[in-house]
């Protein structure tokens, strides 16, 4: 079941053009399953992925570097002694990027992982076994 959270509005684009591609970071640790959204999302008129990463502690380094709109993160992941989780790296990230959404893309469809997904500060959450056809249109909304 898609879940989309109530979250307050915020500029997206950090002093960009909001007519530019809306620039996705794709966080997931099976490699298929990551070539597979990237391959989807770049494919998407008006999308770009413009870094992806297997684990926290990449993906940790890498989002200070480049300019990102929306985060797309699984919640297992590998993690690092600050940032044990997917949840973990969201909610690091919203804090380093103010403008930044997250949308969680996981197996973890437990109504727990949902709530505790919407305190990080996930703007929306997905089943990958069932609504992943949802991330484009979900990522379309993040970005409006």
């Amino acid at each position: 079941m898609f879940t989309r959270f109530a979250m307050p509005r915020r500029s997206l684009h950090d002093g960009g053009s909001a007519a530019g591609p809306v620039r996705i970071f794709v966080v997931e640790d099976v490699q298929l399953v990551r070539r597979r959204i990237v391959s989807a999302l770049n494919s998407e008129p008006g999308l770009t992925v413009v870094g992806e990463a297997d684990s926290c502690g990449v993906a940790q380094s890498m989002l200070p570097t480049v300019k990102v709109d929306v985060l797309v993160s699984d919640i297992s992941l590998p993690g690092t002694s600050e940032l044990r989780n997917g949840l973990d790296l969201i909610k690091w990230a919203l804090h380093q990027i103010p403008h930044l959404r997250a949308i969680v893309l996981t197996n973890y469809a437990d109504e727990a992982y949902r709530r505790a997904s919407q305190r990080v500060g996930a703007m929306a959450f997905l089943d990958k076994s069932s609504e992943f056809e949802q991330l484009t249109p979900t990522i379309l909304r993040a970005a409006s």
